[in-house]
């Protein structure tokens, strides 16, 4: 092995712009339609060049995560355990989910296969001279029209706009990926069920592992936001 296939390379830019929970509603909405509208240019062109790269994460990403999660019976039990300490509607919200997985996934998987971000969540957005920038692409891969979505309205957002965002954001994305690719059949995005299927236990976990113990204000705070954001997805049913 020569020294060349030893070497690290690292890209170092700075970005000067807003990013993280000062994004704007109209940010996230551009940002949704500018993701649709790259993804749809690549689903329509589909690169020959993609399609040989062994590096990018598989389709199968999300069901996987979500399995591993289901099986986990430390958030599993304690969901359906007497002593859960989270409102019984949020619980049963999960649950329910569960007891339909098979049947949402058939759905999922009847929609058109994308090139993925993976990671797409306010941190990794920037909004900068009248253009989104999007860093940190190591997870990208194969995946569902409108995974990103429920990432970047999910991922430790903007819990007060939560709902509103999830308004907003969907239809753009769907405007910015229908001008390369004809998707008016489509009339089920189950970008609601993918937040619960991508986030539902781990918010679980993230309030059973809120606070060291030591501060007690802040474990309930902890605590807190974590039901906060599962109540929001829980009023974005309504929305579908």
């Amino acid at each position: 092995m020569n020294e060349e296939e030893n070497e690290t390379q690292i890209w170092m830019e700075y970005i000067d712009g807003i990013s993280g929970l000062d994004l704007t509603g109209d940010m996230y909405e551009r940002a949704a339609e500018e993701l649709g509208r790259f993804q749809g240019k690549v689903y329509a062109e589909q690169p020959a060049f993609l399609q040989n790269l062994t590096n990018l994460s598989k389709v199968e990403y999300m069901k996987n995560f979500y399995l591993h999660y289901r099986s986990w019976k430390r958030v599993y039990d304690y969901i359906h355990s007497d002593d859960c300490k989270i409102p019984k509607h949020l619980c049963k919200m999960l649950i329910d989910i569960d007891e339909s997985a098979d049947e949402i996934f058939n759905r999922i998987e009847k929609l058109p296969i994308v090139l993925c971000h993976r990671n797409f969540w306010v941190a990794n957005l920037f909004y900068s001279d009248g253009k989104t920038i999007l860093i940190d692409w190591d997870t990208a891969g194969w995946g569902y029209l409108g995974e990103d979505m429920a990432s970047l309205i999910a991922d430790e957002a903007d819990i007060e706009h939560m709902v509103e965002y999830y308004r907003r954001c969907i239809p753009a994305y769907y405007k910015g990926f229908s001008e390369s690719a004809d998707i008016s059949h489509i009339t089920d995005n189950c970008v609601y069920e993918m937040i619960l299927l991508m986030f539902g236990y781990r918010l679980v976990e993230w309030y059973m592992n809120a606070g060291s113990g030591d501060k007690l204000q802040e474990t309930d705070d902890e605590k807190t936001l974590h039901i906060h954001t599962l109540q929001k997805i829980y009023e974005m049913r309504n929305e579908q």
